[in-house]
């Protein structure tokens, strides 16, 4: 299947546009076509230099890294050097997010032209992966060890400034437009091609280069990065070795790092969050029908329930504008007070600058009841009304803002009634702010009978501007967190009322990695037994037997669609530490008949629920089924 590379001419110069949604996930087909495009621009004498252009505004996501998998990184390097011995002058113009294998192949052209919002970013080390395409080797001859580390070794973005300061860059453009890369082409000149494996400026100062090395070394976090020292080494290899013998090792390096632990931990929470913030299918849209979201750009909250401060702020901040109203003038005042005062307090603590809070401010406004809201993308009432006030204010949202509006509220046991008073299909959903809410990094979604699918995405699109995870439950049977933590709790709980002590407990779990907030209260109100000493290692093991346990019920129960959203909601709500995975991976590292024998000899001295057995674990183990990719009704 051809990938849709499309080649045109602009007088001696060849242009080469792969095809958008591609850029960031070289497929064989892509990688074939782009090949090809390049040897025929390289065979017509008319052509002198070739373009490509990579990004276009659209850069992809983390999951579509399809080029960090090893089967096709060895493509990947033969298309780079491919394009880098081109006899005639490649250039790369970049624009939006240019990331992975599409950055790789950007410093493999000879020159690059880079938009004013251009960024540039090599992820890998974010999914426990080594980068591929030779961008190790050809990145610190360029740039030298420090620029290649700071990039690699975090997947930090850089945008076109760094890139000029680094030298990644020969000319900005003013705007994504053809007539401007074409402006930026002739300002380079009479130019030759310039392989990056020849270049030796990031090499020149020695002892900086290994200066730079001890220092990423010395601040890679094994856990968190697991890849960072390996990258660290290949870095290094540009230094000491041939550019073809660097590359050989990048590629090893890569395929190790594919088989640890922990790069597949990293991978799988990446599938989980994608799995956990797809619509759930109830509310998917029709075949072929393709939901244009709304961007939801006004929010406006009712003033007088819980935690409304830190809430606004939370939409503030991602530049949205709210409204708070209330009919009571008292907790109006209140809530715009302590709002204002939240912003000045965080602008003390050098958390944001004067500039943001004056924005803030700009956009934070407040109106007496709800006859003057006007127009709104979002109308939420928080934690604190009772259930026939909050209903009333729904009601009256409802005919203030019209069918425009999604209607939200914190309570989701309160939709279907909420629903039967409304008209069908009014837009509905309960929205679940993980704790604390400063901090907190996943919002609980759970939509209304009858809300449609472009509605639901444009909320999705909200939660993901305010930097949280959206994860869809269904909140009205159970929340998906609080489980969690009950589970943990209860399961901590009962092993020290039968005599494990409780500092022994936390200092097992944190020393794992396990740090959910709790433990202080854990500590102080657990009920203490004696008689009973664990290992540190089988308190663990039974800790996340029971967590993994606890989500196979989350999902026998409805509460979730699959497993994933367990472990989602686990890494980004819970502490659980992203380089394990989440519980359900870890079910399956350990192996599920080891996690079945760990209830059962537990359930053996202890009557707990949280060890009782769930069927869906059984149903894994006696169908070979991993957990972790678990289904609802499978």
């Amino acid at each position: 299947m051809s990938s849709g590379v499309v080649t045109q001419h602009e007088g001696d110069l060849a242009i080469l546009t792969p095809p958008v949604r591609l850029q960031s996930r070289f497929c064989a087909p892509t990688l074939s076509d782009l090949a090809q495009a390049i040897e025929a621009a390289e065979r017509n004498t008319a052509v002198h230099a070739i373009l490509i252009e990579l990004g276009q505004g659209r850069g992809g996501t983390l999951a579509d890294l399809l080029e960090t998998d090893p089967k096709v990184a060895a493509d990947l390097g033969q298309l780079c050097d491919r394009v880098e011995a081109c006899g005639k002058p490649v250039i790369a113009r970049l624009s939006g997010r240019v990331r992975a294998g599409t950055a790789a192949l950007a410093l493999a052209c000879h020159y690059r032209l880079v938009t004013k919002e251009a960024q540039l970013d090599f992820p890998a080390a974010r999914l426990g992966l080594v980068p591929a395409g030779g961008v190790t080797q050809r990145l610190p001859r360029i740039a030298g060890a420090e620029v290649a580390l700071s990039l690699l070794q975090t997947g930090a973005a850089m945008g076109a400034a760094e890139m000029e300061a680094a030298g990644l860059s020969d000319g900005l453009l003013p705007d994504v437009t053809r007539d401007a890369a074409l402006a930026g082409v002739r300002a380079l000149g009479d130019i030759a091609p310039r392989p990056a494996r020849a270049r030796r400026e990031g090499l020149a100062d020695g002892a900086a280069f290994q200066a730079a090395l001890a220092r990423g070394r010395a601040s890679a976090d094994s856990q968190r990065r697991p890849s960072a020292l390996a990258i660290a080494d290949c870095v290094e290899s540009a230094q000491l070795l041939p550019f073809e013998a660097g590359c050989a090792r990048e590629l090893t390096a890569l395929q190790d790092a594919a088989d640890t632990d922990a790069a597949r931990a990293l991978r799988h929470a990446l599938q989980a969050e994608r799995r956990a913030t797809l619509l759930p299918e109830a509310f998917k849209p029709s075949e072929g029908a393709q939901p244009a979201p709304t961007r939801i750009r006004r929010v406006v909250m009712a003033a007088g329930g819980r935690d409304v401060p830190a809430l606004a702020f939370a939409f503030l901040i991602a530049g949205v504008e709210v409204v708070l109203f209330e009919e009571r003038q008292a907790p109006l005042e209140a809530s715009l007070t302590e709002t204002g005062a939240l912003l000045e307090s965080l602008l003390k603590a050098g958390a944001i600058d004067a500039e943001t809070r004056s924005l803030c401010l700009h956009n934070l406004n407040v109106s007496l009841g709800v006859g003057d809201l006007g127009m709104a993308g979002l109308a939420y009432v928080p934690e604190g009304y009772g259930a026939d006030e909050a209903a009333a204010l729904v009601s009256d949202l409802h005919k203030a803002l019209g069918a425009g509006a999604v209607l939200s509220v914190a309570e989701p046991a309160r939709l279907e009634a909420l629903a039967a008073a409304l008209p069908e299909g009014t837009p509905l959903c309960a929205l679940g702010f993980a704790q604390p809410l400063e901090t907190g990094q996943m919002v609980e979604i759970t939509p209304g009978a009858g809300c449609a699918p472009e509605r639901l995405q444009a909320v999705v699109g909200l939660v993901a501007r305010l930097a949280r995870l959206p994860v869809f439950v269904d909140g009205r049977a159970q929340e998906l967190v609080a489980a969690l933590h009950r589970a943990l709790t209860d399961a901590t709980g009962d092993l020290i009322a039968k005599g494990c002590e409780p500092e022994a407990v936390v200092a097992a779990l944190r020393g794992w990695g396990l740090t959910p907030a709790g433990y202080a209260l854990l500590l102080a109100q657990a009920p203490r037994g004696a008689g009973e000493a664990l290992p540190e290692a089988e308190i663990v093991a039974l800790v996340l037997a029971a967590l993994a346990n606890a989500g196979a019920r989350l999902v026998e129960a409805g509460v979730v669609e699959s497993a994933a959203h367990v472990d989602a909601a686990a890494l980004h709500a819970f502490a659980f530490p992203r380089w394990k995975g989440g519980p359900m991976f870890q079910a399956d590292l350990t192996g599920l008949l080891t996690v079945r024998k760990h209830l059962l000899k537990r359930a053996e001295v202890s009557d707990a629920p949280v060890w009782q057995v769930a069927p869906l674990l059984e149903r894994c183990i006696r169908n070979g089924e991993a957990l972790a990719r678990a289904e609802r009704g499978e």
